[in-house]
């Protein structure tokens, strides 16, 4: 450790007070890395922070910055923003689902960049403020302990920019709370907009919203004259319809294979002679006739 000062961060409006660590005889190299942990005092918000200030040679990534875990033993549960998310019980009997490795990149696998664990009172909610190379490793293993790891890594080869994460521990609040805390921070961070600023980029979201998203999951050529009544009765009810065009396999159609969990729509599906049966022909129809409709 080379050196350590107080120092007062700002982000746009927000003012941090800390302290800026320097980090140098890391090994064999010459490294230099600055470790900032700073609070909002308005908040009570941590920020911790992590960057190479020096050296020639180069930080690839960063392992646990940080491993927050708890004991199931303890209670209450784990948050995850995996699709429309998971919420994870101290006694929930199975592992997360998943093979192997349970990690994944906030935008591949998480679709938000916070997380949180709730234990009795007292809870902790993770934003990860520069999120785009943050690997997130979630685990829960029954009987034992419910965690969540962060990782940093590099970005065409070295850390490059200035890694954040927004901490903050309360008493009594629970996964609605850090939704609003996250609504809060979306907010003062330029990523909320409302509908009507929406509708001036995009006028086609106000047809979306007026209407009833129809999904027809997976190709299957005995649904087709189902599907067209269905929508045709819709429609007759005053209903706007916006359809979701079946997928097919990237394997090819079967009986076996044409259900929703495995019409996969892969891109390779497009180089098939027959991605159906009877080949393109009835797929341009089908598109011809549910544009009409």
């Amino acid at each position: 450790m080379r050196n350590v000062k107080t120092n007062v961060l700002e982000l746009g409006s927000r003012k941090y007070h800390g302290f800026v660590i320097h980090l140098d005889n890391i090994g064999d190299t010459d490294i230099v890395m600055e470790m900032i942990f700073a609070i909002d005092p308005k908040t009570d918000e941590l920020l911790v922070e992590a960057d190479q200030m020096d050296g020639t040679d180069t930080v690839v990534d960063i392992e646990h910055l940080y491993c927050f875990e708890k004991a199931v033993s303890d209670g209450g549960y784990m948050i995850l923003p995996h699709g429309s998310g998971y919420l994870v019980p101290a006694d929930c009997p199975d592992e997360l689902p998943g093979q192997g490795h349970k990690g994944g990149f906030i935008g591949a696998r998480w679709t938000l960049p916070i997380f949180g664990l709730v234990r009795g009172e007292d809870t902790l909610c993770v934003i990860s403020e520069t999120w785009w190379d943050c690997e997130v490793e979630a685990q829960h293993i029954p009987n034992r302990l419910s965690s969540i790891d962060f990782h940093w890594r590099g970005s065409l080869g070295k850390l490059d920019y200035s890694r954040r994460l927004l901490l903050r521990f309360d008493q009594g609040a629970d996964y609605v709370s850090m939704a609003k805390q996250y609504h809060q921070y979306a907010k003062r961070s330029g990523l909320l907009r409302t509908l009507d600023e929406k509708f001036t980029e995009t006028p086609s979201i106000l047809h979306d919203i007026k209407s009833i998203l129809y999904r027809w999951p997976a190709w299957n050529p005995n649904d087709t004259a189902t599907i067209l009544n269905e929508i045709r009765s819709l429609r007759g009810m005053g209903f706007h319809i916006k359809f979701f065009f079946p997928k097919w396999s990237s394997e090819g159609y079967s009986p076996e294979r044409g259900t929703a969990t495995t019409a996969d729509a892969g891109w390779q599906s497009l180089l098939l002679e027959n991605p159906v049966p009877g080949g393109w022909e009835p797929l341009n129809i089908a598109m011809i006739m549910h544009a009409k409709e």
